[in-house]
């Protein structure tokens, strides 16, 4: 026979069921917002950092550099250059937008002072090789010539002045002028200078000889000037005068260079020229000298001058005249001849001397 169970004892009654549909959410954790970024005013956004100036920093340095060579006396030209150069970039460089600009100042008052110093430097030295030039055209010449061991003397700390030889160039010597009227033109005069070169071992290159015209009362009445070769020894110079216009010759004068333009120039290595065979040959309407002149120089000489004097049997000069020679050759000879245009009387006498 079965029991029954007992009847269950009372229980309270369960909660009401949640509505359809809804699913219970768990509170969200807590997080804290995170913090705006700071701004100095409300609406304005922070701060750039400024960007460099390229054309300023180039500016600046190009001037620093012009700076220095305008302080170098020997490379103004390039501080020259280069200032100008930075003040353009400089100006440039103010007027781009943004970026730093004290690098663009900087270079402008750096290549504007660069500037002013190069001027200053430019007329100093300037002023100093005026004063150099000066001072070395005015000072007298030193007249002191040294050999060869004796430069190695002095160079070695030799200084003793007894061993320094004084100069010894002497003075080019007058030693005869003679001058007369042309027999077919008494408006022209013929004139003649012989003179010497004394030193043995120098020469006169490219020497400016002038001869002067003048009369009783010192004028210069006419003048004749020529560029040659002032060998050592003896030589002359022969022309005419065509200005002396109504005047009357009463001497002439002989202006040459001074010892001090003497080059030196050993006689054994120089050269020189030596005349032979002089014979006149006189008809009724001139006389012509023929000769030969010999070279002992080691080159080929053009247009040599041979210039022949007349004297009378008492030895007082009655006339000169001068030809050339083309072409000299080396240790060679050479035929000259030189005509007078009026025929000399029999027993003159004839020399010869042959230039540069």
């Amino acid at each position: 026979m079965a029991i029954p169970n007992p009847p269950a004892p009372d229980q309270p009654p369960a909660p009401p069921a949640a509505p359809y549909s809804t699913t219970p959410v768990a509170p969200a954790p807590y997080a804290a917002a995170p913090p705006t970024p700071y701004a100095d005013a409300p609406g304005q956004a922070a701060a750039v950092p400024g960007k460099k100036n390229v054309v300023a920093l180039i500016a600046m340095i190009v001037a620093i550099v012009g700076f220095i060579f305008a302080c170098v006396p020997g490379a103004l030209i390039v501080g020259w250059i280069l200032l100008p150069i930075a003040f353009v970039l400089s100006i440039v460089s103010l007027f781009l937008k943004g970026g730093r600009k004290w690098m663009g100042i900087v270079g402008l008052v750096v290549s504007i002072i660069g500037t002013i110093v190069g001027f200053i430097v430019f007329f100093a030295v300037v002023a100093t090789a005026f004063d150099q030039s000066f001072d070395d055209a005015f000072s007298p010449e030193t007249g002191v010539t040294e050999s060869a061991e004796q430069a190695e003397g002095a160079a070695a700390g030799e200084t003793d002045d007894a061993q320094q030889p004084s100069d010894t160039r002497k003075e080019m010597a007058l030693l005869e002028t003679a001058f007369g009227q042309n027999s077919l033109d008494s408006g022209t005069w013929w004139y003649v200078a012989i003179f010497e070169n004394p030193n043995q071992d120098y020469i006169f290159p490219t020497a400016g000889l002038s001869v002067e015209a003048l009369d009783a009362q010192g004028t210069i009445l006419d003048s004749s000037s020529e560029y040659r070769t002032i060998l050592s020894g003896k030589s002359a110079v022969a022309g005419s005068f065509y200005s002396t216009g109504d005047g009357k010759i009463s001497e002439i004068e002989l202006r040459g260079p001074a010892a001090t333009d003497a080059t030196r120039s050993p006689a054994s290595e120089t050269g020189s020229f030596a005349i032979s065979d002089v014979v006149p040959t006189t008809d009724s309407y001139s006389t012509s000298v023929h000769g030969k002149v010999s070279s002992s120089f080691s080159d080929d000489q053009d247009l040599v001058q041979v210039i022949v004097v007349a004297r009378d049997s008492s030895g007082k000069i009655i006339g000169a005249e001068a030809g050339y020679v083309e072409r000299l050759p080396t240790g060679g000879t050479a035929q000259f001849e030189v005509t007078f245009f009026d025929p000399l009387p029999a027993g003159t006498k004839y020399e010869a001397y042959a230039a540069l």
